[in-house]
């Protein structure tokens, strides 16, 4: 499974919806473990591979600290953890933005040198 993963944290989009696909007859299934923790950037930040993903994070976070795995607590951690999945969502997005914009005017600067150098071959 390592294979069909980025090594940036982030999930596939084909590897996410064939879960959410799988998680639909067995909802005990995981999407990832805490050594290979991957969010989905695609999609809402809610989608059923970042709820699982912020289950993991939850049961390990509980683990390492000595948390008494009451149920309250459990869901204020999971709760953060969608917090913070839906402000690297949203950073992801800007940034693919901002790289996007760049890209056009870039674009539109190399079309404008192009149509200057053909229009003053032509003189």
């Amino acid at each position: 499974m390592a294979t069909l993963m980025k090594q940036d944290g982030v999930v596939r989009e084909e590897v996410a919806q064939a879960f959410e696909n799988q998680r639909l007859l067995d909802k005990n299934l995981v999407c990832c473990t805490v050594e290979n923790f991957q969010i989905a950037v695609t999609g809402a930040p809610r989608r059923p591979w970042n709820l699982s993903a912020a289950a993991v994070f939850a049961r390990s976070f509980r683990d390492a600290y000595g948390i008494d795995p009451v149920y309250g607590e459990m869901r204020v951690i999971i709760k953060q953890a969608l917090v913070r999945i839906k402000g690297i969502i949203r950073s992801s997005r800007k940034s693919t933005l901002a790289a996007n914009r760049i890209n056009k005017i870039n674009q539109r600067s190399r079309r404008t040198s192009r149509k200057e150098k053909v229009c003053m071959s032509s003189i």
